[in-house]
């Protein structure tokens, strides 16, 4: 027994083309997310460069 291949064409097509606009809508998402993480990553280096580093990590070590 053998499928039709019209409908299965035209429902991967659907599909290919869905995929194709989840794809572009997850890019721009994860693009924002990155700016997100890198702008807030910039943000936290700025305060560790402000403050210093924190004595614990730059004293030496007591054996």
């Amino acid at each position: 027994m053998s499928l039709n291949p019209i409908p299965n064409q035209i429902i991967l097509l659907l599909l290919e083309s869905y995929n194709l606009g989840a794809n572009i809508n997850l890019a721009i998402l994860m693009s924002l997310i990155w700016n997100d993480l890198f702008l807030l990553f910039l943000s936290v280096r700025n305060i560790i460069v402000f403050f210093g580093p924190s004595p614990t990590l730059t004293k030496p070590l007591r054996l």
